[in-house]
């Protein structure tokens, strides 16, 4: 019977089907011991303790001497975001105009309504649900709240506080190994509105300057992973049919958003044309961001963090895309 229903979502809906094995999954919220080091840690304390430490050192982590990367252009980098922080204006009519006019209430209403239920909060402990039955009251509120959250460049820091859940990545990796866990960050759910409704304002601007470009398939409505591996099956079959050879190369990027390195990526975002008072917000978002670790209930102590993008954010995607962008210009410009 499972397998009839997991067939019949299969043929009409991909994302039923995922849906349905995920619901079907059991789950475990417990952690097992953790060794680290020669050691073992298996009290709640000693882990929650381990995993904070973990966590504080990866978000933080600069390259050593012994790291194979450009020191030269590292400090070139720096100096040129030292010159746009000198030199960006504050001022709107960039990105078409993306921050021009206010968040209105009703702007406000419709972004959350948009949002799925059933997601876990963040460290203001506020669901979905409870915003979308807050009202016209609440909506008013909070439409003040960004409009001088946008007009002073100025994010609250209880806004940028996140909490980091480890979770299995599974595909039987050992449990007792740090590596073998993905932290997710539960963001604040007033900040992730925010978020949200920019983002809406920007996808306009971005679709009109192609970006993501087409031929990046994440972070592009209508397109997934799915979509680019049917095109890459079928350019495979395409030229194995007429007799020739078919050359991949598959590259896997390691901590894609934990490494993520915040000078790089505000200079990428200046390059494809955030300037003016979107690219200091996005400044801004970053900046300052502090950690606590959820631990079987417990948090750790906050830690303030110094790179990386956060794993299920809602800018995210966007920010890993621009990161990235140079490994899909450099592969189009590239002579066949």
């Amino acid at each position: 019977m499972r397998l009839e229903t997991a067939e019949k979502s299969f043929e009409l809906d991909t994302q039923a089907l995922w849906k349905y094995l995920r619901s079907n999954k059991p789950q475990n919220s417990n952690l097992h011991s953790i060794h680290d080091n020669g050691a073992m840690y298996a009290t709640p304390d000693d882990l929650l303790h381990l995993w904070s430490q973990h966590y504080s050192k990866l978000l933080n982590e600069q390259p050593s001497e012994s790291d194979n990367y450009d020191q030269h252009f590292k400090s070139h980098i720096e100096e040129k975001v030292s010159f746009l922080k000198d030199t960006m204006s504050m001022s709107s009519g960039e990105c078409g105009g993306v921050l021009d006019t206010r968040i209105t209430v009703n702007e406000v209403a419709c972004t959350i309504r948009s949002m799925p239920n059933h997601k876990a909060p963040g460290i203001d402990n506020i669901s979905h649900e409870a915003l979308k039955f807050g009202g016209h009251s609440l909506y008013d509120m909070l439409s003040n709240l960004y409009n001088a959250i946008i007009n002073y460049v100025h994010v609250p820091d209880q806004l940028k506080h996140n909490i980091i859940i480890p979770i299995h990545k599974g595909k039987g990796k050992p449990k007792d190994e740090l590596g073998s866990y993905r932290g997710i960050s539960l963001g604040p759910t007033i900040n992730k509105v925010l978020e949200k409704v920019i983002m809406n304002r920007l996808k306009p601007w971005l679709a009109a300057h192609d970006f993501p470009p087409s031929m990046q398939h994440s972070g592009r409505i209508g397109t997934s992973c799915v979509s680019l591996s049917y095109m890459v099956q079928e350019i495979i079959n395409y030229y194995t049919r007429n007799g020739s050879k078919v050359y991949t190369c598959l590259l896997d990027i390691k901590q894609a958003f934990d490494a993520i390195w915040w000078d790089g990526l505000l200079y990428k975002l200046s390059q494809i044309g955030i300037q003016g008072k979107l690219w200091w917000m996005f400044n801004e978002w970053l900046r300052g961001s502090t950690c606590c670790v959820l631990l079987n209930g417990d948090t750790s102590d906050s830690f303030t963090i110094s790179r990386s993008i956060k794993q299920g954010g809602l800018l995210s995607m966007f920010f890993f895309c621009v990161a990235y962008h140079d490994i899909h210009s450099y592969v189009v410009r590239t002579p066949r």
